[in-house]
């Protein structure tokens, strides 16, 4: 019962989006409020902010494989409220319940370099939009 309750747990946990707490965070400057990689390597910034509808995607190594328990978090920078979500065994993740508006992203995963940047989310975007992200290998 214990096992099948953990499971359960576990699985919930994994699959909804939530602010995120309890890991090392930046405290402050541009990073502020997003996840820490151990150890954090180069981050990588784009340019170009992604249009879309909803909070969803998928990350990939340079071969173009998933990268399965990437952390993908965006902030609202008016607040500094944080939301994220792991991407799963192939790669997907999904932030749900986001208001339209500009958020900062960062992805994040352990051996790799991560990636920041802009997200806007408009009704006005492609229903096709997604976010698609490349992780470096890190450095």
């Amino acid at each position: 019962m214990c096992g099948r309750f953990l499971f359960v747990l576990i699985f919930f946990l994994a699959c909804h989006a939530k602010p995120l707490g309890g890991q090392d965070r930046f405290d402050s400057g541009p990073y502020k409020g997003f996840r820490i990689a151990h150890p954090e390597s180069t981050i990588v910034e784009l340019e170009q902010p992604f249009r879309v509808r909803v909070v969803r995607g998928v990350v990939r190594d340079p071969s173009g494989s998933p990268l399965p328990g990437t952390a993908f978090e965006i902030r609202d920078d008016s607040s500094g409220k944080v939301w994220g979500a792991v991407t799963d065994k192939h790669g997907h993740f999904t932030i749900s319940a986001v208001s339209h508006g500009t958020f900062s992203f960062k992805a994040t995963r352990d051996g790799f370099q991560s990636v920041i940047g802009k997200i806007t989310v408009s009704a006005r975007a492609s229903r096709k939009s997604r976010i698609r992200l490349i992780l470096p290998l890190g450095v």
